[in-house]
């Protein structure tokens, strides 16, 4: 026997053994891919039906339509609960439920928004948002306490507005000020907020 018809004898045996092992493997990686590449599809579509049902409930939120924002925002949270538009949603529809008068429904539609989001930015907004309801609702001391409750990051200027919002209608004027000082150090000198923040810590120091 020949060297070459040795090897190729030596190929076949091999073959012959592992074939299956082999086949198996390549089986395995073409389903991952494929399964991946399904996976990455239905994402993409997921995400869009979630999109497309987040603008009908921003249009009927616009539009005052509570009825329309009730289907959009169910329809949502029903087939796409894990996309970041259900986790926004909340705060749309926590809005329209306020407006309508359905002031529990928006209270508890921000608490989840709070305690159940996992974009950052969601979270603070749904904490202003709920902070300004509790100083609506004379909950000074609770609009507080959740506001320095933890690290308000990027928000620093609206926590603390807010914060001296509530201080002041307790007639707490002294952290009214602390607190409308600090809002107003965290804006830029250019910015027209700085007139409404200005005006509230003059009213507050006529107060003290």
């Amino acid at each position: 026997m020949t060297p070459d018809e040795e090897r190729l004898d030596q190929v076949k045996q091999w073959w012959k053994e592992y074939r299956w092992t082999v086949i198996g493997g390549i089986s395995a990686g073409v389903i991952g891919v494929g399964g991946w590449t399904g996976w990455t599809e239905y994402t993409r579509v997921q995400q869009e039906s979630a999109s497309t049902l987040f603008q009908e409930l921003s249009v009927a939120v616009v539009e005052a339509d509570a009825i329309g924002a009730r289907r959009a925002f169910d329809e949502l949270f029903e087939d796409y609960s894990g996309t970041a538009y259900a986790e926004k949603a909340r705060l749309l529809f926590a809005r329209i439920s306020y407006e309508v008068g359905e002031e529990a429904d928006a209270r508890r539609l921000l608490e989840d928004a709070v305690d159940l989001s996992s974009d950052e930015s969601t979270v603070h907004a749904a904490r202003i948002r709920l902070a300004q309801l509790l100083i609506e609702s004379a909950q000074y001391q609770q609009a507080v306490d959740l506001l320095g409750s933890v690290d308000p990051g990027q928000f620093v200027s609206h926590y603390e507005e807010l914060k001296g919002d509530a201080y002041r209608a307790m007639n707490r004027y002294s952290e009214a000020k602390k607190a409308y000082e600090a809002s107003l150090d965290q804006l830029g000198f250019n910015s027209g907020y700085r007139t409404i923040l200005t005006l509230k810590l003059n009213d507050t120091r006529v107060a003290e």
